[in-house]
């Protein structure tokens, strides 16, 4: 990241109210909190790539306490996918309007998962939440319903 585009993802996230979490040595990580449906949902955004070549990343800080039944984009660890790396295309040389881009997806993820059914966007990304173990499916004849579970 030149000192320039970290200077600015710098001031845009502190212009948002966030702060940088020094404790954190993995990536460039700030932390605040969205409004998301009149409720305060505490975040932390990492930046991993030196000069925006990846989308920042969003975490929820308290799942439990802030969206407890969140479900949907909801992947290990609370991070939240809130675009696909081919559908937000980020400006190396406008990082303010990159991570204001970024910040507002987010913003419209979350007021989704808080208010709308997404019950069809978790089957579909069904697969993801099991991380690979094996799923085995109940299907006895004369069960009314069938379960879904992993063994160990």
């Amino acid at each position: 990241m030149t000192l320039d585009s970290a200077r600015e993802i710098h001031q845009e996230m502190v212009a948002r109210q966030f702060s940088r979490d020094r404790h954190h040595t993995k990536s460039i990580r700030y932390q605040g909190v969205l409004e998301v449906r009149g409720r305060r949902v505490s975040i932390a955004v990492d930046f991993l790539a030196p000069h925006l070549a990846n989308l920042p990343r969003l975490y929820l800080t308290d799942r439990v306490r802030d969206m407890p039944d969140a479900v949907a984009h909801v992947e290990e660890n609370d991070r939240i996918c809130y675009a696909r790396e081919e559908e937000l295309v980020l400006d190396p040389h406008d990082p303010r309007g990159s991570v204001a881009l970024c910040m507002l997806k987010m913003q419209e993820t979350l007021d989704r998962i808080a208010r709308d059914d997404l019950s069809e966007e978790v089957a579909q990304e069904f697969p993801q939440h099991w991380q690979g173990a094996p799923i085995y499916i109940d299907l006895s004849p004369e069960a009314t319903t069938a379960f879904a579970f992993t063994a160990p």
